[in-house]
């Protein structure tokens, strides 16, 4: 995990960035940019493998953020999404901040998230630092298992025509 502030104290904001997000292999600044907006209300770390996911949320729990943000589509949402209920072992979770750094970038969009993760990072910043209450949008977390393995957890789900559809969309 690679960090430069040390920003994290108790109700910061923590954010996991995928570098491997196709939004932010593009634009491989963003992180840098996003760590420079929070200054001392928070950090970003890197997270391109589980064993720094599991590190960066280990971090931030230690911390205890009150907003957990991630910086990558759909996808990473889903594996931060699923990592952090282990981590939080049972204990309610922070608040979610979707950053679009994805393709797709459907849960965000469908929490009306627009722009690009600066911008909503700038948002949520502003409200905090002038005491007004962040803006939320309440869904239920989804809870997969199948053949016994362990839980995943994510916002949306998808079979059949859904998976062909996204198969072929990446393929492009």
């Amino acid at each position: 995990a690679a960090s430069t502030g040390s920003g994290v104290g108790m109700g910061g904001i923590g954010i996991v960035n995928n570098p491997r997000s196709r939004r932010n292999r593009r634009r491989p600044r963003t992180a840098r940019r996003l760590r420079a907006q929070l200054g001392d209300d928070g950090d970003v770390l890197d997270a391109s493998t589980p064993e720094e996911l599991e590190r960066a949320l280990g971090t931030f729990r230690a911390a205890g953020v009150d907003v957990l943000g991630v910086n990558g589509g759909d996808g990473t949402v889903h594996y931060v999404l699923t990592a952090a209920v282990r981590a939080w072992g049972g204990a309610p979770l922070p608040r979610i901040l979707l950053l679009p750094g994805g393709t797709m970038n459907t849960v965000a969009r469908g929490t009306g998230v627009r722009g690009g993760p600066e911008r909503a990072l700038r948002e949520v910043l502003i409200r905090r630092r002038h005491g007004y209450p962040l803006r939320t949008a309440e869904r239920d977390l989804l809870r997969v298992s199948a053949d016994g393995a362990a839980p995943a957890y994510g916002f949306i789900f998808g079979t059949g025509s859904i998976v062909s559809f996204l198969e072929a969309y990446y393929a492009t």
